[in-house]
């Protein structure tokens, strides 16, 4: 049985920026270091989701200086955030995005520009911390032949996955034949189904419904024990 969430995540990169592949880990970084190596620093964040917004806020305490870059003209943070995000000492550009960083050994500046007038700023910058997202994988399950559609497993009501024996349950699945809700109640149930046609399959004696939630799992380590399944 597989019981699993969306799959491992990994940050979204930012591609096609001159020298942001060259300066990841000198300066260029996806996931927040140590708070304290970043202070006295002149940082600067993108991005306009909740992370990017509460980590500027975090770090422009400690901060020589701080900028948050967002290529809309609004924030996508929670109000008591963006609230947080006003009072600080942080330079915000919205309607702005990265077009290059430079530096030698490690990050020294970052070029922004204004996507409506296409103006640049020239920023000096020591720590680049970009927060735009993270994109899910199903990493090894991928790999195990199992029916998949939009990266989930593909299942039926009694949540089989198509090959025999084989079932599933959580947000890892893609339901044909039911509305595809990533809830944990609706994870729970799923799991419940899933266990239950699993432990028939192995011993066809059980009943699908036990009548208690415990009592199927006693039966099923009574036939183990015994063999007489």
């Amino acid at each position: 049985m597989v019981a699993a969430g969306i799959g491992a995540f990994e940050p979204r990169k930012l591609d096609g920026i001159p020298g942001i592949s060259e300066f990841e880990g000198r300066g260029v970084e996806y996931i927040a270091q140590p708070i304290e190596s970043y202070r006295g620093k002149r940082l600067m964040v993108v991005g306009g989701g909740d992370t990017a917004v509460d980590w500027a806020v975090a770090l422009a305490s400690i901060a020589r200086s701080m900028v948050i870059i967002h290529r809309f003209d609004y924030f996508e943070a929670h109000e008591i955030s963006l609230m947080a995000l006003a009072s600080s000492k942080a330079r915000v550009f919205t309607e702005h995005e990265l077009r290059r960083v430079e530096g030698k050994d490690h990050l020294t500046h970052a070029v922004i520009f204004s996507g409506g007038t296409q103006h640049e700023h020239i920023l000096k910058v020591d720590e680049l911390l970009i927060c735009i997202g993270f994109k899910a994988t199903m990493g090894p399950i991928e790999a195990w032949g199992l029916p998949v559609t939009n990266k989930a497993i593909r299942v039926n009501g009694k949540m089989e996955s198509g090959l025999p024996g084989i079932y599933a349950a959580g947000d890892i699945t893609f339901p044909t034949d039911a509305p595809k809700m990533n809830l944990i109640a609706n994870g729970f149930g799923q799991a419940t189904v899933a266990v239950n046609l699993a432990t028939t399959f192995i011993y066809p004696k059980l009943r699908v419904f036990p009548g208690h939630s415990s009592q199927k799992m006693q039966k099923a380590l009574e036939i183990a024990r015994t063999g007489s399944g």
